[in-house]
C-alpha cells in the first residue's frame, strides 16, 4: 500500500481542520497531543522495522509447505487473481476520500474543520499499527506457497508482509470512520443502518478481493479489518462532546446544552 499519496491526501484536510471550531467534537492539547504523537510515531516506527524487515529468500520460499498452515488459510494458498489486485487497489484508494464525502450532509459540514483533523489521526494510527505488525510478523504472502509464480515475484520487497492486510486496516477505518461521524452529527436519522451496513461491506468486499487475488490470507484480513474498524470508530468516540446535542432543521442550527 502507498501510503505516501494516502497520507498526503489525507494531511491536506488535516492541516485545515486547524482553523474553525467543531460543534459535536472536542479537538484539544492534552486528548490530541497524545493521539498525533501516538501515531507519528508509530507511523515512523512502522517506517523503520518496515525498512529492516526479513526479506524472503530462495531457501525461506523453498521450506514453505501449504500443510504447515491452518484449515481457513490453506484453502485459500493458492488463489491467483491479477484482476481481484487491481479492484481491491481502485477501492482503497477510493476509501481515502471517505470521510470528506461525508461533508455533502449538513450536519458533517459543520465539523468538516474537526473530521479532517481526526481523519489524519485516524490515518496515522492505523498506518503505524499495520506496518509495526506486519514488519514484526514476516509473513510470507499465499503467492508464495503457489508452484505458478514465479520466482522473482516471491522475492518482492513486500512478500514478506501479509499479516496484517493493510487495505483491509485503511479501509476498514476509513469506513467506520466515516459511519460514526455521520451518524454523530445526524443523531436523529432513524435508519443508521443505511450507513453501517455500506461501511461495514467495502471493507469486507477489499478484504475478498486482497483473498482472491493472492495478496492475503483469510486471518491477514479478518485481522486487518477488526484493527481498522477499531481505530476508526474509536477516534471520533473520543473526541466527541458529551455537552452538546445538535438540531439541524431546515435552516436555522439551534445549539442545546447538556450539563
Amino acid at each position: 500500500m502507498k501510503v505516501s499519496i494516502l497520507g498526503l491526501i489525507i494531511l491536506f484536510f488535516g492541516i485545515q481542520s486547524t482553523f474553525g471550531q467543531s460543534n459535536i467534537y472536542k479537538i484539544d492539547l492534552k486528548t490530541d497531543g497524545i493521539i498525533l504523537g501516538t501515531g507519528i510515531g508509530a507511523s515512523l516506527l512502522g517506517h523503520v522495522l518496515l525498512g529492516n524487515a526479513d526479506p524472503s529468500t530462495p531457501q525461506s520460499i523453498a521450506g514453505l509447505n501449504i500443510k504447515d498452515l491452518n484449515f481457513l488459510d490453506r484453502s485459500s494458498a493458492l488463489n491467483n487473481s491479477s484482476s481481484a489486485i487491481a479492484i481491491s487497489d481502485i477501492i482503497l484508494y477510493t476509501s481515502a476520500i471517505l470521510p470528506f464525502g461525508s461533508y455533502l450532509t449538513k450536519g458533517c459540514r459543520n465539523d468538516k474543520f474537526a473530521i479532517g483533523f481526526m481523519a489524519f489521526e485516524t490515518f496515522l494510527i492505523t498506518n503505524g499499527i499495520t506496518n509495526i505488525i506486519k514488519a514484526q510478523a514476516g509473513r510470507h504472502r499465499p503467492f508464495n506457497y503457489n508452484p505458478e509464480v514465479g520466482l522473482d515475484d516471491k522475492l518482492s520487497g513486500s512478500s514478506r508482509l501479509s499479516f496484517l492486510s493493510g487495505h483491509a486496516s485503511f479501509s476498514a477505518a476509513m469506513s467506520f470512520f466515516t459511519a460514526k461521524i455521520i451518524i454523530d452529527t445526524n443523531p436523529d436519522m432513524k435508519k443508521k443502518y443505511l450507513v453501517w451496513i455500506p461501511s461495514a461491506i467495502i471493507p469486507a468486499t477489499i478484504s475478498y478481493l486482497r483473498v482472491k487475488g493472492g495478496r492475503h490470507f483469510p486471518t491477514d484480513v479478518i485481522s486487518g479489518y477488526i484493527l481498522g474498524a477499531t481505530v476508526g470508530y474509536l477516534i471520533p468516540a473520543l473526541h466527541k462532546r458529551e455537552d452538546v446535542k445538535i438540531d439541524f432543521s431546515y435552516n436555522r442550527v439551534g445549539l442545546r446544552y447538556e450539563f
